[in-house]
């Protein structure tokens, strides 16, 4: 193991740097005002360039870096360790998430400006950023299991940021509830593996897999189980439906929970555990087929919506089904491909509606419209982040999806064919998206010259089109080291028609999408309910809902949490609050009765003292 001085720093690098911010805003933050950003930002700053080098120099040596690890917990048969600990796939995520927690906070320093909870804001955002570095870097499932926790909390504060809204609490408790009933699968997972290995390290996991210490019907379990916790994380169906009320948050929040931190988190899992879900052939075909489903599932939904956000929620639940699908056909290069473009092209988009927002101070396409000339820099960036996500060449989503389509064509799964459905239905809600925002007619009047974009939102936004348009060299002969620190070579490359399919697909739908909005609203006019209707006309409320899908699962898991609150409040007051009652009652009565024996009577005294003593001499007569 590669445990030099360097190796070591690299890796407190990126987890100190924002964890360090974390720390001294917590206990100075508000006294700084403005400056708190700018402390937050060079945490992120110095865990991105930590993660930088550390991949630098596993990519020269091959070998895992370290930390210095000391004894955590000790429980019977062996000890539990805390330190920082990763290979080539886990030196990657911390690449991913420390760029793209750099330009979030960036962004954040003129979205965030004049706000007067700005350094708690930041608090949380180095909150987040460090405890998604801490779940990287973890090198048994015990310590992973503690950051995993961490990451759905600091989600919870920055999602409900806004407390004086109610949806923005509101969607912070779904946010919550829904990924802790998948945490209840994770943790389910953590008791099977301490009993049945005997040990929460990965390399011992994966060396009891290897030799058949666990039979096939208990690694089925455990792969389910473990895809469980994923699910909830990563917003796969029907645990989905926190991910769009997440939109409730500051919209860079939005940009990193949806591009490289908590949804990255529940991918990152399966891919980690590739050895345990690959020698169940169940549980590969499950998340396969709950991959496919949540993208196809996801892109219809996104079609209706009215909300500039909530399309793109929408969208990354989708694409978080073509990463599953990857995974369930085995192919971890192709999920984490498509994973780190995701991450560039969707932080693009969603900072480029914060972007939107802050010259319109709306999100809603119902009266937005005629920005392309009036924002062309963010219209362009925008576009580059949309076309990306349809998939279009030479942009990233292009290479990264080919990746996947191929994985599953090479597995023979039927997937592939729903998922060139679903890059149709992308293009399509992406048409309207563009059509509806950018290059329609002005429905309701905007200020005019718009408010300029803050310095910092722009060149954060610059370099994320950049890395949005380019990423896609990744996987070049040039920049190789993509695949080495995966570990695992790219999948066989999918019949040539493929990528022309898919490329005719998209184009198709991005026309179709802007000739429907164009003609719907030529028909019915420039109005609200013109832009509304351009979707599935009457068909449209049910779709825009989820087909009920979310009210179902609301019901379900709120409806059980709120059974069982009212189980166990009746435990309480009858069982707890009734030994309570009692236990006052006896030494209440125990009062009265000494109180009524201390009268002050000396002849009752001795009375008592001479009664006292004859009991114990019964007692020492019988018992001789």
């Amino acid at each position: 193991m590669f445990e030099s001085a360097y190796g070591a720093a690299a890796l407190g690098a990126i987890f100190g740097g924002p964890a360090v911010a974390f720390g001294f805003l917590l206990v100075a933050g508000r006294r700084l005002g403005a400056l708190a950003g700018g402390v937050a930002t060079l945490g992120a700053l110095v865990s991105a360039a930590g993660a930088l080098w550390a991949a630098g120099m596993f990519l020269r040596s091959g070998e895992v870096l370290a930390t210095p690890v000391f004894l955590w917990l000790a429980p019977a048969g062996g000890g539990i360790t805390f330190g920082l600990q990763a290979g080539g796939l886990g030196l990657w995520m911390a690449v991913l998430v420390g760029l793209v927690a750099f330009f979030v906070h960036l962004y954040s320093l003129g979205y965030m400006k004049g706000d007067p909870r700005q350094a708690v804001y930041f608090q949380h955002l180095s909150f987040f950023t460090a405890a998604m570095q801490g779940l990287v870097l973890s090198g048994n499932l015990l310590q992973f299991y503690v950051f995993w926790e961490l990451v759905g909390l600091a989600s919870f504060l920055l999602i409900g940021f806004d407390v004086h809204r109610p949806a923005a609490r509101r969607a912070a408790m779904k946010a919550f509830l829904v990924t802790r009933f998948g945490d209840i699968g994770l943790f389910i997972a953590l008791w099977i593996v301490y009993v049945h290995v005997g040990s929460f390290r990965f390399d011992d996991l994966f060396r009891a897999v290897e030799t058949g210490a666990l039979s096939p019907p208990l690694l089925t379990a455990l792969s389910l189980l473990l895809f469980l916790g994923a699910m909830g994380k990563s917003g796969q169906f029907p645990l989905h439906v926190w991910l769009p009320d997440a939109m409730e948050g500051p919209t860079p929040v939005s940009a990193l929970i949806h591009a490289a931190t908590m949804v990255a988190a529940g991918v990152y899992l399966v891919a980690v555990m590739e050895p345990v879900f690959s020698a169940s052939p169940v549980a590969q075909a499950v998340v396969a087929g709950v991959g496919a489903w949540t993208a196809l599932y996801a892109a219809v939904v996104a079609v209706a919506q009215t909300d500039m956000k909530r399309v793109l929620a929408y969208s990354t639940v989708s694409q978080l089904g073509f990463m599953m699908h990857a995974l369930g056909v085995g192919s971890v290069y192709a999920a984490l491909f498509h994973l780190s473009t995701h991450a560039f092209f969707k932080a693009l988009l969603f900072l480029g509606a914060g972007a939107v927002y802050h010259a319109a101070g709306t999100y809603d396409l119902t009266r937005l419209g005629g920005l392309g000339r009036k924002m062309p820099f963010t219209t362009a960036a925008f576009a580059v982040g949309a076309l990306a996500l349809v998939g279009l060449p030479p942009l990233s989503g292009f290479f990264s999806k080919e990746r996947i389509l191929a994985a599953s064509w090479t597995a023979g799964s039927g997937g592939a064919g729903i998922l060139l459905g679903t890059t149709l239905i992308t293009a399509l809600y992406v048409g309207r998206l563009l059509t509806l925002a950018f290059f329609s007619p002005a429905r309701t009047p905007t200020p005019a010259p718009l408010p300029p974009l803050p310095a910092t939102m722009a060149i954060a936004v610059a370099a994320l089109a950049l890395f949005a348009a380019f990423a896609g060299g990744l996987e070049s002969e040039r920049f190789g080291a993509f695949a080495r620190m995966i570990g695992e070579p790219p999948p066989s490359e999918a019949p040539a028609f493929f990528a022309a399919l898919s490329t005719a697909l998209g184009l198709f739908g991005l026309l179709l999408g802007a000739t429907w909005v164009r003609r719907r609203l030529a028909a019915i006019g420039r109005t609200e309910a013109a832009a509304d209707g351009a979707s599935f006309g009457g068909f449209s409320r049910a779709v825009r809902a989820g087909f009920g899908v979310d009210a179902l699962i609301v019901r379900g898991i709120g409806g059980g949490a709120m059974a069982v609150g009212r189980a166990l409040a009746a435990v309480d007051r009858g069982l707890f609050e009734g030994i309570v009652a009692l236990v006052v009652a006896v030494v209440r009565g125990l009062g009265f009765f000494a109180s009524r024996l201390a009268d002050g009577r000396v002849q009752r005294y001795n009375l008592i003292a001479v009664l006292i003593l004859l009991f114990f001499l019964v007692v020492w007569a019988v018992s001789g």
